[in-house]
């Protein structure tokens, strides 16, 4: 791929050419199928690429460009709520699945006074920019950097955190209404739509911070997800989630054995008796860092899991019935 985006010629090498902050990588609509990445650019919007069944990578859209959909080349605003028509210094990108429909959604941090941007995945080739309908506006002051969209309550759907910290340390002289350190937002999902929950959620939510990094993993083992932040000229933070009364859990800690030995890629899915969640073993963070490897899921108020089926890398499928919840769960890939 050349450094407009187009696909090189046949025999050709090719590179993807990237100069954003931040680069996130999902499957585009269905596993085994395609995939895309979205790449974070520090001086406008980012750029989403797909990868078809040859391995090939094309360029499907960028905010000065236009937007690529079913072979066609459309003028942005001809495309109601499409990913890439909002310019924004993007800072950090993160790729999940918050509203439980099957397909991946994609959350942006965005510099101070642009808004951070939720795109949701409406399935069709379209990402819809809903973060003012979802309930992100408290977003729009600070600087956002280190983010992740992850299950801090154990209700069974996905919440988000985000650090942040301005980049110019003298910011106030300029513009009074913003600040060099800045409080953190946490945000719970509530049936697709976010509440911000900062203020509720204890005193390190009133402290500012230059915050840069953010990684979530479950570092005592009980089951509730907690946050590390790396703060710019300060000590690291480590948050401990004391958790929710009722909210029942699973950890799925893999182990490859044709595969990679971490399960690095397979996609695990869980069934409750009201609920399906499919989410990939990686370690992907935001900005500069790496979450725990294990897989956790939230289960609400299920009293067992009927079913978790494991995708490997190397293709073989695994299933598992009648799970216990509360546990972590060592999961070896079978020989064949």
């Amino acid at each position: 791929m050349d450094q407009e985006g187009n696909p090189t010629p046949e025999g050709t090498e090719g590179n993807l050419w990237v100069k954003g902050a931040s680069a996130a990588l999902c499957y585009w609509n269905k596993p085994e199928v395609t995939a895309a990445t979205f790449v974070d650019d520090w001086v406008r919007t980012g750029d989403l690429y797909r990868q078809d069944a040859d391995g090939y990578w094309y360029h499907m859209g960028r905010s000065d460009d236009c937007f690529k959909s079913s072979g066609q080349w459309v003028s942005p605003v001809e495309v109601e709520g499409v990913l890439l028509k909002h310019d924004a210094v993007n800072r950090v990108a993160v790729v999940q699945d918050f509203d439980g429909n099957g397909f991946p959604d994609i959350f942006v941090t965005n510099f101070s006074e642009e808004l951070n941007t939720l795109y949701q995945n409406r399935g069709d080739g379209i990402f819809e920019d809903v973060s003012e309908k979802a309930g992100l506006g408290s977003g729009y002051l600070p600087l956002g950097f280190g983010t992740k969209m992850f299950d801090f309550d154990n209700d069974g759907d996905l919440d988000i955190y985000v650090t942040n910290g301005h980049v110019i340390d003298n910011i106030k002289l300029y513009q009074p209404a913003l600040s060099y350190a800045q409080k953190d937002l946490l945000y719970e999902n509530i049936g697709g739509r976010f509440r911000d929950v900062s203020s509720q959620s204890g005193a390190v939510f009133q402290a500012e911070r230059v915050g840069r990094g953010l990684a979530v993993g479950d570092f005592d083992n009980d089951g509730n997800l907690d946050v590390v932040i790396a703060n710019l000229g300060g000590p690291p933070v480590l948050l401990r989630n004391q958790g929710v009364s009722g909210g029942n859990w699973i950890v799925i800690r893999a182990k490859g054995r044709k595969s990679n030995s971490f399960g690095l890629g397979a996609t695990v899915e869980v069934e409750t008796s009201d609920k399906k969640q499919v989410k990939e073993i990686n370690n992907v963070a935001s900005y500069l860092s790496s979450n725990d490897i294990r897989l956790h899921f939230g289960l609400g108020k299920a009293k067992t899991i009927q079913r978790i089926e494991v995708r490997w890398p190397s293709g073989l499928r695994q299933v598992l019935t009648d799970v216990a919840v509360n546990q972590i769960l060592a999961v070896e890939e079978p020989e064949k």
